[in-house]
């Protein structure tokens, strides 16, 4: 299959278009999520006496629990120059109707659990082009419904069915590692991730001058129907799905729509002619001596084991723990800055600049170091932040911003590309959408706790940061070992085949498999 992917084209404007598909979805999947703090910025208000005989309103100097009370001697209007236009002030989300503002964050990541839930599975039962597609098709209705949206309980249905349709981001890892080659996947990964900050970086300034959500979202919209239509017309079913559900007439099809799009039918062709189609289909995976493609084994199943057991349990902190901290500063951005819109800037700079590099870096250094490194850095940096939180200097309180999100989100990019890379072939996708399942479970819980909490909020992304990092002493390093991703656990055959409890000692594995063959 190998011969196959080098004759087709490994680089070439395939892999362009799909790279280009996948780094708009990127954000166009998840963009809710980024934008939240700038959706739900509470506007800023001017007032003035109830029984006051003059219709000028001035600056507030109340909090809004002060000007919302019926017995507060204020009436209050929003200050347009000055607050952002967004779902606040667009369906006044204050006062009687405040509770909105977490309800919205809740239901998006409420239903991206579900997403992950119910759709991250599908790929692997129906095919990543199918899925990929369908979800494609809903975003674009979906994005047709926000420009147009009526009333908050509309903007609430729809939010929360735009968390469950971001869910086929679990399968961005996934696409990447079966078609685009293992010596620049870490860094296409990194670039994908990295244009979700870019955007965030826009997003900021496109608050501070056109200021009006409804043009953002239907930018979004424009650029969703592009994507989706390249999407169909080019993206074929991923060969490597294809053959382990032996369609190897549909696989080599799909070959063929990527020799076509890069222009080398000529030589597929020629290297169809010359060789057994058979031979050719042969991988890794399927030329081992038994069949594991009906080996199919519940998490619990997987926990049993030993070897996979302190793995799986730091992989559940490092996914959960980097989604919190990621995710944790950007929805709360607008209460922990006292400077929004600079803050915002070097958070989503530092991040857009860490997924571009880490990639890069892992690729040199390690991936696990990289890992372990986004955790100390991340933690130190909010530290720091928080010690110069009322310094005049607003560059080196930003500057601190920038580091923490820098390295939150070197983590949060490099195990994209770590957990498939250290799962077995034949768990790798039902133990990845189990790990996606925790990166959504984090942020849902953030304006939960963050509601009763407060700022004490901002001491958990420190310690959390922290406690990822010393667990991920215990990862074994995947750069330069092959075998990692692609060999199966000798345990798994022996357990399904065998019928057998598992062994306490591994080393009798090699004797038992011997007996099998």
């Amino acid at each position: 299959m190998d011969n196959l992917f080098k004759t087709v084209g490994e680089n070439g404007l395939f892999q362009n278009i799909l790279i280009y598909i996948l780094i708009t979805g990127s954000f166009l999947v998840s963009i809710l999520a980024l934008s939240y703090s700038f959706f739900t910025k509470m506007p800023d208000f001017l007032c003035k006496l109830k029984n006051s005989t003059t219709n000028t309103y001035q600056n507030c100097d109340y909090y809004l629990d002060n000007i919302c009370s019926i017995s507060s001697p204020y009436d209050f209007i929003i200050n347009k120059q000055t607050s952002l236009n967004n779902w606040v002030s667009n369906f006044n989300l204050y006062c009687d109707k405040e509770y909105y503002i977490p309800l919205l964050g809740s239901a998006y990541f409420f239903g991206a659990i579900l997403g992950s839930i119910f759709i991250t599975p599908l790929p692997d039962k129906y095919g990543r082009q199918k899925i990929f597609n369908i979800c494609f098709i809903i975003l674009c209705i979906l994005y047709l419904n926000l420009t147009f949206i009526y009333n908050e309980i509309h903007l609430l249905i729809i939010t929360f069915i735009c968390g469950i349709i971001s869910a086929v981001y679990g399968i961005f890892n996934v696409i990447i590692s079966e078609f685009i080659p293992k010596n620049i996947s870490g860094i296409v990964m990194s670039f994908t991730n990295a244009i979700y900050p870019l955007l965030g970086v826009l997003l900021t300034i496109f608050f501070m001058t056109i200021n009006n959500w409804k043009i953002f979202i239907l930018i979004l919209t424009i650029l969703q129907f592009i994507s989706t239509f390249l999407a169909l017309k080019y993206f074929p079913e991923s060969p490597r799905w294809l053959i382990t559900q032996g369609k190897k007439e549909e696989c080599l099809e799909s070959f063929k729509q990527i020799a076509k799009c890069n222009n080398r039918m000529n030589e597929l062709n020629k290297l169809l002619k010359e060789n057994n189609i058979e031979e050719l289909l042969q991988s890794k995976t399927n030329s081992r001596k038994k069949e594991y493609k009906n080996i199919n084994l519940s998490i619990i199943e997987i926990f049993n084991f030993e070897s996979q057991r302190k793995t799986l349990l730091i992989l559940i902190l490092l996914w959960f723990g980097s989604a919190f901290c990621f995710y944790g500063i950007i929805l709360n951005l607008s209460k922990i800055s006292n400077n929004f819109f600079m803050d915002a800037i070097y958070a989503f700079i530092g991040e857009m600049i860490s997924e571009v590099i880490s990639g890069y870096l892992s690729n040199i250094f390690g991936r696990v170091i990289l890992l372990e490194m986004g955790g100390y850095l991340g933690s130190i940096g909010f530290i720091l932040y928080f010690i110069f939180y009322n310094n005049n200097y607003h560059f080196l309180k930003s500057s601190f911003m920038f580091i923490s999100m820098f390295g939150y989100s070197s983590t949060f990019n490099v195990t994209y590309i770590y957990t498939p890379e250290i799962l077995p072939t034949v768990i790798r996708g039902n133990v990845s959408e189990f790990l996606f399942l925790f990166s959504r479970i984090a942020p849902f819980s953030i304006p939960v706790i963050t509601s009763f909490i407060g700022k004490w909020m901002n001491a958990l992304f420190i310690l959390m940061g922290f406690a990822y990092a010393l667990a991920c002493l215990g990862l074994k390093e995947t750069l330069h070992d092959e075998s990692l991703s692609e060999d199966i656990p000798e345990l798994f055959l022996i357990e399904k085949f065998l019928d057998e409890p598992l062994l306490e000692k591994e080393e009798n594995n090699d004797n038992i498999l011997k007996n099998l063959e």
